[in-house]
């Protein structure tokens, strides 16, 4: 694969990824800007981050 494909899947693919990121409740829990970057295939290991918001009283 030459290099200009490789840097048009990319570029897609993380464009797609951002696309499909959204924020999210449940009751009173709010799950705001989830995101992971992209891990090689042979990667064992993963990260994603986000922010939660508990707005419950108690």
């Amino acid at each position: 694969m030459t290099l200009f494909r490789s840097a048009l899947l990319g570029s897609l693919l993380t464009l797609t990824a951002w696309a499909q990121a959204h924020d999210m409740t449940h009751g009173d829990l709010a799950i705001d800007h989830p995101w992971s970057k992209q891990v090689p295939p042979t990667s064992q290991v993963a990260a994603a981050f986000f922010a939660i918001d508990n707005q419950a009283n108690r």
